[in-house]
């Protein structure tokens, strides 16, 4: 399964999607998979059918099930971020490194504030410190490591996401009521 992101949160997958057991194939018949996030806590998922291929238009649409799950891509915002590392600093509660367990990255949009982290999380600045430029720091590193723009971690996310979504439409079998329907429509 290749996965593609075709724009507005809505994903494909570019391999066509093969009859159901006893369906004749039809070469005219193009369907593929796809995944549609209505938010970073909701997918969608179905079947569409095409004139050509997975990224021609959609000509029509059958939505098989949707789901809601729990945040893609979460991440501290950076005040906050330093507001509880500074507190853990208060009050000694040890390692500062525990507080970015669950949720490891915290964006960060300039130099200023990179090497304000490195401050408090008491880390000395040195020649390997270097900011990489606005995005989300890996936090449980040291110092914090840059891990690309939210954007690119946003839809990366979204990418494995859309895989697991179509996966599990193929795990049942109201994917074959999706494709009989879409099939029975360009009959």
């Amino acid at each position: 399964m290749a996965i593609k992101h075709t724009g507005n949160g809505f994903f494909v997958d570019t391999e066509p999607v093969a009859p159901p057991d006893g369906t004749p194939d039809d070469p005219d018949l193009h369907i593929y998979a796809f995944a549609r996030f209505r938010s970073l806590e909701h997918v969608s998922y179905g079947l569409m059918r095409t004139a050509g291929g997975p990224e021609d238009e959609g000509i029509d649409f059958e939505e098989v099930g949707e789901y809601g799950m729990d945040p893609l891509n979460p991440f501290w915002e950076f005040a906050v971020a330093l507001d509880e590392i500074e507190g853990a600093n208060r009050a000694k509660r040890g390692s500062e490194s525990y507080l970015f367990e669950e949720v490891p990255y915290v964006e960060v949009t300039t130099e200023e504030e990179y090497n304000e982290a490195l401050d408090a999380l008491e880390l000395e600045e040195d020649e390997g410190d270097i900011f990489d430029g606005p995005g989300l720091y890996d936090f449980r590193d040291s110092p914090p490591s840059y891990q690309g723009t939210v954007e690119e971690n946003e839809l990366m996310e979204m990418e494995r996401a859309a895989d697991d979504a179509i996966e599990f439409m193929f795990q049942g079998d109201q994917w074959e009521e999706a494709y009989a329907a879409l099939a029975d429509e360009e009959g």
